[in-house]
């Protein structure tokens, strides 16, 4: 049970219960900083998400670019033969900041984690980028993912 408007995830639950701890017994008070919230469903292939979809970006007026990508082809997925690896990655055009990501693959709960990251620390797609990643690997593939701006 959650009193906020979020996913009632277990990770989430456990961090509000920490902050009301701590606002009960501390004089200092915290905030709840919710972040982006990845969420995974665990089928085959994983469907997963993180941060702002389109219509909330739509809704909030923010320039972004969005990259679709189909990676079956790419030698990570062809070794496993995975015939379904999808990514949509929304970028602000301002910044270049991640905003929102969604991804249908095996790796989804990999690459979910790592974007959730990227947006947390509010992480450009150039920095993000920047990193040497093992290849080939699910990470190894993130240049192919990420909107250079």
């Amino acid at each position: 049970v959650t009193a906020t408007h979020s996913l009632p995830l277990t990770p989430l639950s456990s961090h509000e219960g920490s902050v009301v701890v701590h606002n009960i017994l501390e004089e200092q008070k915290q905030t709840l900083q919710q972040g982006a919230m990845p969420s995974v469903v665990f089928t085959i292939p994983k469907l997963a998400k993180v941060g702002k979809t389109k219509e909330l970006l739509d809704q909030e007026g923010i320039a972004y670019d969005v990259k679709n990508t189909t990676m079956t082809d790419w030698l990570t997925y062809s070794m496993i033969k995975e015939d379904q690896a999808l990514a949509k990655v929304y970028v602000c055009k301002k910044t270049g900041k991640i905003l929102g990501a969604d991804f249908l693959t095996i790796y989804a709960d990999q690459w979910i984690n790592l974007l959730s990251l990227a947006i947390q620390l509010e992480l450009t797609t150039e920095q993000l980028t920047s990193v040497h990643y093992t290849y080939p690997s699910v990470l190894g593939d993130s240049g192919n993912v990420l909107p250079i701006k």
